[in-house]
């Protein structure tokens, strides 16, 4: 095939490379528009021991894991202060069992920054947004309440680092219609 050739398939049928990129990236607008919009509250917590020296600060960062593990658990063990979900539903009083709250939240730790992250994903923004913020209070009252017990230099202390940062997760519209225009390029 010639170069001739190719020009002139292009000049017959090159409308159709932008038509087709609008369609997919109007369709991928469509799309995002009829979704549900779904919010994240994110929750940060610093674990602080009360000796800045390396065995408390060992100490800390072991015990990490086992925060985030007692933090996400639906009922708590049987420990009616430990911060768990059926705990948060209590206190919020909403409308969904602890397992449905434990699939809709995320939690990390970071062992470099003794920071514990929980991300919270709901349909509401302001719910999402007291849910994080009540389970990583209530976790910083069990902290409180575990260390009563503790000598005051084996204390680990918890502090929310700031009020939880709420926004909107999915649909991102600008990405899908960028991804719709893109796949629409590629078609054509």
């Amino acid at each position: 095939m010639s170069l001739w050739d190719l020009t002139q398939i292009l000049r017959r049928w090159g409308w159709l490379i932008p038509v087709l990129s609008i369609v997919t990236a109007l369709s991928a607008f469509v799309y995002s528009r009829l979704q549900t919009p779904v919010y994240r509250a994110v929750a940060t917590i610093a674990v602080q021991p009360a000796r800045p020296d390396f065995g408390q600060s060992q100490a800390a960062k072991t015990l990490l894991s086992s925060y985030v593990q007692i933090m996400s658990s639906a009922y708590g063990g049987g420990d009616l202060h430990q911060p768990s979900a059926s705990r948060v539903i209590q206190a919020l009083q909403l409308d969904m069992t602890p397992e449905q709250l434990r699939r809709s939240a995320i939690f990390s730790a970071d062992e470099r920054s003794l920071l514990i992250e929980l991300e919270i994903r709901s349909y509401d923004l302001e719910v999402a947004q007291r849910i994080a913020r009540t389970w990583a209070e209530l976790f910083i009252e069990w902290r409180r309440t575990e260390n009563q017990t503790l000598r005051q230099e084996d204390q680990i202390d918890a502090l929310l680092v700031d009020q939880p940062v709420a926004s909107r997760f999915r649909p991102q519209t600008t990405f899908n219609v960028a991804a719709g225009a893109l796949m629409g390029l590629v078609l054509g």
